[in-house]
């Protein structure tokens, strides 16, 4: 009796988390609405980004759940035009240099380096303007729902300047159009972390590549060392 009590529990949460993530899918773009609004392509961008460190909103947040300190809205912007959104917890930095040791003061379930990042996307670099589109990867890697958000930005010297944030739903509408006042202060590192998982299951999308021998090469380089 209490094995077949369990057992509907169980199925209950189930069906649960299943219609959960059902609802939420409903109202995000799918990949390929989002294929459609990308109008950023790896290939495009002559200009990259100094590769030498982050940048950081030094603004403090709560965990919901344990109460530790987080540093939220962090960027990495590599020189192959990928971008990344990470959170940095405090307790780490405490503990360790967060100019040698990044890796080590993500959040705690990202730490693990091929699975870290809250966001990945593209970016694109024109004189001070730098332009980016950005996938959350909570269901990324179910190739089944994306959070897309485009974000524009202006780079002065060591400074990084929010100027717009776009939101779409599902329908490929803007959801949420607003203007960002943040500002994003560079921090130096000795190297940038290795990009995670997450960040090729948005590279091996043919339609993220403005040239096909670009993607063709990519994928082809990705098996050799994977």
């Amino acid at each position: 009796m209490v094995k077949v009590r369990n057992a509907i529990i169980n199925i209950s949460i189930v069906c649960i988390l299943f219609l959960t993530q059902l609802m939420y899918v409903s109202c995000q773009p799918s990949q390929s609405m989002i294929s459609s609004l990308s109008s950023i392509k790896y290939g495009d961008s002559s200009e990259v980004m100094d590769a030498s460190g982050f940048y950081t909103l030094p603004v403090q947040s709560h965990d919901s759940i344990t109460g530790k300190k987080l540093l939220f809205y962090n960027y990495i912007f590599y020189p192959d035009q990928t971008m990344c959104a990470f959170y940095l917890e405090d307790d780490s930095l405490e503990k360790y240099d967060v100019h040698t040791s990044l890796e080590r003061c993500f959040y705690k379930w990202g730490r693990n380096k091929r699975k870290w990042g809250q966001a990945w996307g593209v970016y694109k670099k024109q004189g001070d303007h730098i332009y980016t589109e950005l996938c959350d990867n909570i269901y990324l890697f179910t190739g089944t729902c994306w959070n897309f958000s485009k974000h524009d930005f202006i780079i002065k010297g060591d400074t990084l300047y929010g100027k717009e944030v776009i939101l779409f739903n599902s329908s490929g509408r803007k959801e949420i159009e607003k203007k960002d006042f943040a500002v994003y202060l560079f921090v130096p590192t000795e190297s940038l972390p290795q990009q995670s998982i997450f960040a090729h299951y948005l590279k091996k999308r043919k339609w993220r590549w403005r040239n096909t021998k670009d993607w063709e090469d990519y994928m082809e380089q990705y098996k050799k060392n994977n």
